[in-house]
């Protein structure tokens, strides 16, 4: 760390020029999606002159700025869409399994039933989902997507292919499918 880190001030400065501190003072309710700190192309590269002690040789320091990388390109590629992750996640298990119960859909996306209650609550507001009672029994919700839902899981899968494309595009198609294969054994 260097020494104008440590100096009184120091902390401040670096809040302001990273947006912590506007974050902070920003309510919840002001704004229904968190802000994003804007960065200059190159920002996910580890900073000259900046001792990163052991980072740098660590995967989760990696993955971080990855992940960073990852979310920089899917806002990039799915402005126009207005959908959070989870969102397109769920519209595309939906187009593959009409009348899934809402419990398979959280499980699947790897969420708890209340957040997921919350993003169907979502989606059927804008129309791309109905939620109806299964008949056999009523205690569970069955989700289909609407010719709505329908057409924006067709154009969530064109920008979500620009998006793989626009982050493998320093790779060979060796290389990405090596890339997956190591994503999948770090989660498994």
């Amino acid at each position: 760390m260097t020494k104008r880190a440590l100096q009184p001030g120091a902390r401040d400065a670096l809040s302001e020029s990273t947006g912590i501190a506007r974050a902070m003072t920003t309510k919840s309710s002001e704004t229904s999606r968190p802000r994003r700190r804007k960065t200059t192309d190159g920002a996910l590269n580890p900073v000259d002159g900046v001792n990163y002690d052991m980072l740098p040789q660590q995967v989760g320091f990696w993955v971080r700025r990855a992940q960073l990388a990852v979310m920089r390109s899917y806002e990039e590629h799915t402005q126009d869409l207005d959908l959070r992750p989870v969102e397109t996640a769920a519209i595309l298990i939906l187009d593959g399994n009409p009348n899934i119960t809402q419990i398979a859909l959280a499980a699947a996306l790897g969420s708890d039933q209340s957040t997921m209650v919350a993003i169907s609550t979502k989606l059927e507001k804008r129309g791309l989902i109905e939620r109806r009672r299964a008949l056999e029994d009523r205690r569970y919700q069955l989700i289909s997507l609407t010719p709505e839902g329908e057409q924006m899981a067709r154009d969530i899968r064109k920008a979500l292919t620009a998006h793989d494309r626009s982050l493998t595009r320093n790779m060979s198609a060796e290389q990405r499918k090596q890339l997956v294969q190591l994503l999948k054994n770090l989660v498994d």
